[in-house]
């Protein structure tokens, strides 16, 4: 969820592009002849012997039927890689996305710089979710400057709640220490990397969907594992149709009618067994006549895992709106 600056916290890494060669054996020497065993079985030898002719001819014969092995093998690589080759980048990439999606749940880590003329603010976050439910948990740290605040948001799939840390919600809200929003209302568009963990599914349909501008960029390393990556180009036509069919209320519609964002790159990297394992963007965008970068850098792994998500008691927890007008009619700023 968008944050353009610490008073709207909802805003919403280095790729070792190494290229990998394959491996060779250490000792790059075909085995002797009579390293190679005899295809006639021979009787236990009980002491030292020497090979006679028609031992190391026996010998040979298995040579030719281990060369055809080789070949029949290797004819049925060449065959995969040429199906391989004929795949598009579009279609790898939606089908490693669609991939990861089945597996419907996963760990994530997130790490966001936005940087505007007044300054710059930091996200770091680790998390689970499930793409189905859209259920999620998220530990934040947010940092402007020299100030720092830390940040718990859990999402049921119908309502996100808030925990900041610091009591700043009690502060305004005596005995509350959460915020609800109900989900449509707090996310901005699924394709700006501004809608949360709770959007991250959206983004993926986005980005695997047909037509979309895909390019091969070839193998790389990303913390160490060895990934491919592709690179994703959605348009301005292409975001703005996108705003137009998520549910959003008309207040964050309007919010974002002051953002303009003329296209993004995503990078994403996918690994061995198909799954996406990271996505990179760089969004310029331009809001109130400023422009602001936000770089964005989100990771995936641990498919599959469980997914708990708890609401927190409903004595400590305030809705977003009440908690807005008691700011208001104390003269505080609502931080969330």
């Amino acid at each position: 969820m968008p944050a353009h600056g610490v008073s709207n916290l909802f805003r919403n890494g280095t790729t070792d592009e190494t290229k990998d060669g394959m491996d060779i054996d250490p000792e790059g020497e075909l085995p002797h002849d009579e390293q190679v065993p005899a295809v006639v079985p021979q009787a236990p030898v009980t002491a030292p012997t020497t090979f006679s002719p028609r031992k190391s001819q026996g010998r040979r014969r298995s040579i030719p039927f281990a060369l055809l092995g080789i070949m029949t093998i290797g004819t049925g690589l060449a065959a995969f890689f040429a199906v391989q080759e004929s795949t598009t980048p579009s279609e790898k990439v939606a089908s490693a996305l669609t991939n990861s999606l089945r597996f419907k749940t996963a760990a994530t880590t997130t790490s966001i710089e936005v940087k505007e003329p007044a300054g710059s603010t930091t996200l770091v976050s680790e998390g689970v979710i499930n793409f189905d439910t859209t259920a999620s948990r998220q530990v934040l740290r947010i940092g402007s400057g020299s100030a720092s605040i830390s940040e718990v948001i859990v999402s049921d799939g119908s309502k996100i709640y808030v925990h900041l840390g610091g009591g700043i919600i009690a502060k305004v809200a005596a005995g509350k220490s959460w915020v609800s929003i109900a989900s449509g209302q707090s996310a901005a568009t699924s394709v700006t990397g501004g809608g949360g963990a709770s959007n991250d599914a959206a983004i993926l349909r986005v980005l695997s969907a047909t037509g979309n501008d895909v390019s091969d960029l070839g193998p790389s390393r990303v913390s160490g594992q060895v990934v491919h990556l592709y690179s994703v180009h959605l348009t301005r036509s292409q975001i703005t149709r996108d705003i137009a069919r998520e549910h959003l209320s008309q207040i964050v519609r309007q919010s974002i009618a002051l953002v303009h964002i003329p296209a993004i790159t995503y990078t994403l990297a996918i690994n061995g067994a198909n799954q996406l394992t990271r996505m990179t963007a760089t969004l310029r965008l331009h809001a109130d006549g400023q422009q602001i970068v936000e770089s964005i850098a989100e990771g995936y792994s641990h498919y599959g895992t469980a997914v708990t998500v708890t609401a927190p008691p409903a004595r400590e927890v305030i809705p977003f709106q009440t908690y807005l007008q008691i700011a208001q009619e104390k003269g505080k700023q609502a931080i969330i």
